[in-house]
């Protein structure tokens, strides 16, 4: 009706503007207040029709908003898989250690981790089975399962943002938030275990929220479940019962615990007090838990400079928060969005971050390390643990005045974002919002206290600061160009690396292969962790047992006698055989193949 209305309106006022013309033409006497009265009628009818188009985009948003955010994050998903690519024959950080567990359930029906594993990985080696089961074994067919995942855990962004009452503008550029983060890229190409475990998460945070929102406890239900399926893939999955049965304590009325406890919390326990007596499955006494889980982090714990290491990766990890977030903080921002009402507490916290931020950054800077702290010669840049030995490592890909810049926007971003959370502090918030910032410094604090901190462990974290950001500016209006720009840059930002780490990996595989096919033993090259770990940890296994010496993170260091070294520098007692020149968007792009004299 309203287009019919529109059309009508819009062939009305051609008409009018025509005989205006004709008269304008004619310039008959008489006819000039005709002429002026017809140029007005046309147009109020040109700002009627276009009153009209505004009026039609805006029912058409109110009607279907919620599925064309779902249409942008489907095609901003494709975009990215398009322009990265993701048919690639080689494994990534530790998937070579799941793939092996996947391909061994998938021939033998026998799910046996090996003692290197420290995640639980059980659904994650179901899923993984299945995929080669249906389109055999491959390193690419593994990725795309991962992928499909990372398009499902956006999903279950947008529909967490939604459920918080964002509006579906809001909650689309959170979820996209996401999608433009360098370790989410890097994870989503991959069969590693971080992308599925933070898409169940993610989904059972969904339907945890509903339940709050709802007062409705057979929500609880269905997120207990997908808390569960979390647990199966990564351990951190008991931590979202754990911060919901918090805020239920701390919340609700006594008379309601029991029904919200055992809805929300019961499925995962019994998932895990059946893993914990599964004969010979779980993790628990293997050598991944016991020396990495365990032992390093008790280690660390009581090691005499344990406070300087978890005040340099609190820092870190809320510098790394803050930059990601910039791009959504730019598409809503003003300064009364994070104009604080500070109390004397809430000031002294704030002033305690600055000085943190401030001390950790100086004296990082001071050593050479800005942010990215763990990417400033791309996307794990190791090859050979020999030349590594030596200080071969990659040179850096960035500038020092770029890195600088960075390091000092991050700090910024990551102050501002303490402050919103500060903010947040005993104020009278939702039990929803409420648990997930209670999920979020649960899972804060189990990662700056595990035992080995990657950056990759943040991402869960983005979830409760998306969600802050969104909340603190619930009121501005949405600023098309600045977001555009900064999800630009940021994406940018992301292709770039890809395309470097792709680059120097097809080249280590095509020249590792190449060596293989003339005859040389996987044992005598030394090509990285990936390789080394997919062509010698079980032969470095059984050394192990057949010995008795202890395993170790480079096992295939007991095996390998490396008389060829792929390295980005060259090693002393090694002559350069080929230099290996490779297409990447930075000036580092070489790497050597290196023959032991």
């Amino acid at each position: 009706m309203a287009s019919k209305t529109l059309a009508v309106k819009h062939s009305r006022g051609l008409a009018i503007q025509n005989i205006a013309a004709i008269l304008r033409i004619a310039d008959l006497e008489g006819f000039s207040r005709v002429r002026d009265r017809l140029n007005s009628m046309a147009k109020e009818m040109s700002r009627q029709a276009t009153n009209t188009y505004v009026d039609t985009i805006k029912i058409f948003a109110a009607h279907y908003g919620n599925w064309i955010g779902a249409a942008v994050l489907v095609l901003a998903f494709l975009s990215a898989v398009v322009a990265i690519g993701p048919v690639h024959e080689f494994p990534m950080a530790d998937d070579w250690d799941y793939a092996r567990t996947a391909r061994q359930l998938a021939e033998t029906g026998i799910f046996q981790r090996s003692e290197y594993s420290q995640a639980t990985l059980i659904l994650h080696a179901v899923v993984g089975a299945l995929v080669i089961h249906l389109f055999g074994f491959s390193f690419t067919a593994l990725r795309f399962s991962t992928l499909a995942l990372a398009l499902l855990t956006l999903f279950a962004v947008y529909a967490l943002l939604l459920e918080l009452q964002f509006d579906p503008l809001r909650s689309v550029i959170g979820a996209l938030t996401l999608l433009v983060i360098p370790e989410f890229v890097y994870l989503a190409f991959s069969y590693m275990t971080d992308i599925p475990a933070l898409c169940w998460l993610t989904i059972a945070l969904f339907f945890y929220v509903r339940a709050l929102q709802r007062s409705d406890a057979r929500w609880a239900w269905l997120a207990s479940i997908f808390a569960a399926l979390v647990f199966l893939v990564r351990q951190t999955g008991i931590l979202a019962p754990l911060a919901f049965l918090a805020v239920i304590v701390w919340r609700m009325p006594r008379a309601q615990w029991a029904t919200y406890s055992v809805a929300g919390c019961l499925i995962p326990l019994l998932v895990l007090v059946v893993y914990i007596f599964l004969p010979g499955q779980n993790t628990l006494t293997n050598w991944g838990t016991q020396s990495v889980t365990l032992g390093l982090t008790w280690n660390e714990l009581v090691s005499p400079g344990a406070g300087e290491t978890y005040l340099r990766r609190a820092v870190q990890s809320l510098l790394w928060l803050g930059f990601y977030v910039i791009p959504l903080g730019v598409a809503f921002f003003h300064p009364r969005a994070v104009r604080y009402n500070l109390s004397r507490l809430r000031g002294a916290l704030l002033v305690g971050v600055i000085l943190a931020v401030t001390l950790v950054v100086v004296h990082l800077g001071e050593r050479g390390e800005w942010f990215p702290y763990f990417f400033r010669a791309g996307m794990r840049p190791y090859l050979s643990f020999v030349v590594a030995d030596q200080g071969g490592a990659r040179g850096a890909i960035f500038p020092t005045w770029f890195v600088v810049a960075l390091t000092a926007l991050a700090a910024l971003a990551g102050i501002v974002l303490a402050g919103i959370a500060i903010q947040k502090f005993h104020s009278n918030i939702s039990m929803a919002s409420q648990f997930i910032l209670v999920l979020t410094a649960l899972i804060g604090l189990t990662t700056l206290f595990f035992g080995i901190w990657y950056e990759r462990y943040l991402l869960p974290l983005m979830l409760g600061a998306i969600m802050l950001l969104l909340d603190a500016s619930r009121r501005e209006r949405f600023a098309p160009y600045f977001s555009a720009w900064g999800f630009a840059a940021l994406a940018l930002f992301s292709w770039a690396l890809m395309q470097d780490y792709w680059s120097w990996n097809e080249a280590r595989w095509q020249i590792g292969h190449q060596l293989l096919a003339q005859n040389i033993p996987a044992r005598e090259i030394d090509a990285g962790y990936e390789w080394d770990g997919w062509y010698m940890y079980e032969k470095a296994a059984q050394y192990v047992q057949n010995t008795g010496k202890p395993l170790i993170i480079e096992p295939w260091r007991y095996v390998i006698d490396p008389q060829y070294a792929l390295a980005f520098q060259p090693a002393r007692n090694y002559r350069i055989e080929r230099v290996i020149v490779f297409a990447s968007p930075f000036a580092e792009n070489k790497f050597y193949l290196l023959h032991r004299e």
